[in-house]
Order: structure tokens, then sequence, then C-alpha cells
């Protein structure tokens, strides 16, 4: 189905990608910090326009100022506070606001100029859609997939059709599952048809951040607490379990594994499952064409 506003915000990266070359960044780095400042653009409406149940207005105040400050150049005398002050502010907002796992949160920054370039390239682009905070949101999710395609190494937005199959499938169940969470878009995707969802998410540790950071924006209740999913009870609450390895690899020799990281295709990983409990839920599983046909 032809997505205008996917088209649109392609476009948006185009023009974003474009200050790259002034900002001194490589372009996984600049795809990165492209993607923390619309998220903290994302956080700075949320703080000043929602009242947060678990904090006070004092901290909400003082976020704000912080976020206030880092947009203020004549806050810095060099580029070395520019870089504190961005570092701090994130550190901030994990342990103030964000139930998310900082593993694999980038520490390059770019220059107050790029990130400046930026916030006003933002401003002048959101014109066609109806709210600012759709666009933003529009806009990070078009970023993030290209820097997971690249820290994951798949293909852009390569398991979308499995996430949307699966979330139509579960659209009557509340807690789902996602052995392999490369971009979390089968919980986005649930989000979208029942708005209760809960999803247990299995992340490789070097994704947490990224892909913690989307689905809070998307305000989707998470239960991503890595130190549980080698035991395989992590997923046997749910009601729905997707299983689509990244790699979409063959499954080869079966054989003992003790980490679900380990896995190398979604039959191993449904293996893994099937030899350490006795799941009740439904699950769909996604595997190349010669694993459909193989025999034994």
């Amino acid at each position: 189905m032809f997505d205008e506003r996917a088209v649109q915000t392609a476009k948006i990266w185009k023009e974003l990608g474009a200050l790259r070359a002034s900002s001194g960044l490589r372009e996984e780095q600049f795809e990165q910090f492209t993607l923390m400042v619309i998220g903290f653009i994302l956080l700075e409406q949320s703080i000043k326009y929602t009242t947060f149940q678990m904090i006070s207005r004092k901290l909400a105040n003082q976020e704000s100022e912080n976020f206030n400050g880092l947009t203020t150049q004549s806050f810095y005398n060099y580029e070395g506070d520019f870089h504190s002050a961005w570092m701090n502010t994130w550190q901030h907002l994990i342990h103030d606001f964000l139930p998310i796992n900082r593993d694999g949160m980038p520490s390059e920054v770019g220059s107050f100029q790029a990130f400046a370039r930026i916030v006003s390239t933002l401003d002048r682009l959101d014109e066609r859609w109806e709210s600012k905070e759709d666009f933003l949101l529009d806009c990070f999710d078009e970023v993030f997939h290209r820097v997971m395609s690249r820290l994951a190494g798949t293909g852009y937005r390569s398991g979308d059709a499995a996430a949307i199959l699966a979330a139509y499938l579960s659209i009557h169940d509340r807690s789902i599952s996602e052995y392999f969470a490369i971009t979390g878009e089968f919980a986005v995707q649930h989000a979208l048809i029942n708005s209760n969802t809960f999803a247990h998410i299995a992340v490789l540790d070097r994704l947490n951040f990224f892909i913690g950071l989307r689905l809070f924006l998307h305000s989707i209740d998470t239960n991503d607490d890595t130190s549980n999913v080698d035991d395989p009870e992590f997923f046997r609450s749910s009601d729905f379990l997707l299983i689509d390895h990244p790699s979409r690899a063959t499954s080869g020799r079966h054989q003992y594994l003790s980490r679900w990281a380990d896995c190398q295709s979604s039959l191993q990983a449904l293996d893994y499952i099937g030899r350490a409990l006795s799941y009740s839920g439904a699950t769909l599983v996604i595997v190349p064409g010669v694993d459909r046909s193989a025999k034994g």
C-alpha cells in the first residue's frame, strides 16, 4: 500500500543528510546524532506539555531549564561545552524519565552548529503534517530504521512485513513478545491497533538504547530487561510470540544453546524455546524458503 507520509519522510531525510558534510561526522555518526536530536525534541515537548505522574514539577522545571540551556548558543564558550552539556542532559533524561537501558548510547556528538541546523531544518519542513508531534515521530522512525539497519547489518525495514502480519494475527492479545527485536516494529504496529499493548522484547545489548527510546516515544509499555532473557521464562507470560531472526539464515544443524542470543536462525530459536518451556501462546516463525521445504 502506498504510504505518502513515508515518501515525505524519506525526502526530509535527504535534506537532513545534506547537512552531514558540514557536521564533521561520519555517515553512521551523523545518522545517530540526528536520531538523538529528533528524540530530544520529542522528549522536550513531552516534558513541557504532559504531566508526568512519576516526577515533581520542580524536577520537570529543572529538565526544561536543561533543554533551554542546551539550545542557547551563548551558553557555550567552546565546542567542548556543548559536548558536555549534551551528554549530561541525556544522562539526566535517562535517570529521571526514561525507563530504558543506556547500553549502546552513542558517544559521538556533533557540534552546536550541526544541532541547530538539524532543528531549523525540521522546523521548516513540518507544514504537511497535522501535528508537529506526528511529524517528528515519523521523522524519528525514518532515521531510526536507517540507524538500525546499519547497526544490525540488515536491510532497511526488512522485518516490517512480518511485524505487520504478527500485529494483525495478535490483534486481540495484550501481551506480546518478540524474540529478536531489531527495531521493535512488532510492538509499534501492534500498538496502532491495540492501545493496551504490553511488549516483552529481547534486544541485543548494543541496540537497547535506541529501541527503548523508540518504544518510549510511541508510549508502549515494555519489559526489555535483558538480564532475564537468557531464562526462557521471560517469554512465558506473553500471548503471542514473533520469532524472526534478522539474518533470515537457514537452520543448519540443531545444537544445544545456552543463550537466546546465540541462536543463528529462527528455527534454532524455536527449538531453544521448545526445549526450555511449555509455551501455550500462539507463535509466528519467519524462516527462509529452504527451511520451509526441508525434511527432518
